[in-house]
């Protein structure tokens, strides 16, 4: 190859774009593509970081426009909800297993009360946070208000 890379073709070799043979052979061979191939790669890793580093914080950003327009900002939902919805619901399993059989047949578990209760407790905003194991997991004797005696 008699001419040097163009442009375009650098820009292909350091994004990682195959080169066609005599162009990609010219470039291991030609020191002066590779040193141009080089500040090129140099001037994109530089400014992808930049720009990484200046990328605006929409939090603040979103923020900062529902101030200006009278309107409060959205609150996020806390990653932490989830969490303790399980461990609501797995005390919850926990306790219906836990409960004692009175007489010869077990009592049924109101269901929908458990659930209404629990849907109640996650509603009621904020929550609390973690709670000590002891209260997450209640006194079975406070569990026979759930009991369904009917059955």
């Amino acid at each position: 190859m008699t001419r040097h890379l163009t442009d375009e073709e650098i820009a292909r070799a350091i994004t990682g774009e195959p080169l066609g043979g005599p162009a990609a052979r010219h470039l291991e061979a030609c020191v002066a593509c590779r040193r141009e191939a080089d500040v090129l790669r140099a001037f994109v890793t530089g400014e992808r970081a930049r720009l990484e580093d200046a990328a605006p914080d929409w939090d603040v950003q979103l923020g900062a426009i529902m101030g200006a327009i009278g309107v409060p900002a959205p609150r996020r939902r806390p990653l932490w909800r989830p969490l303790a919805a399980a461990l609501l619901a797995a005390a919850a399993a926990v306790a219906i297993v836990l409960i004692p059989e009175h007489g010869a047949h077990r009592q049924g578990i109101a269901v929908e009360r458990v659930l209404a209760e629990v849907d109640a407790t996650l509603d009621d905003d904020p929550l609390q946070g973690f709670a000590p194991l002891e209260v997450l997991v209640p006194d079975p004797h406070e569990l026979e208000q759930y009991t369904d005696t009917t059955s």
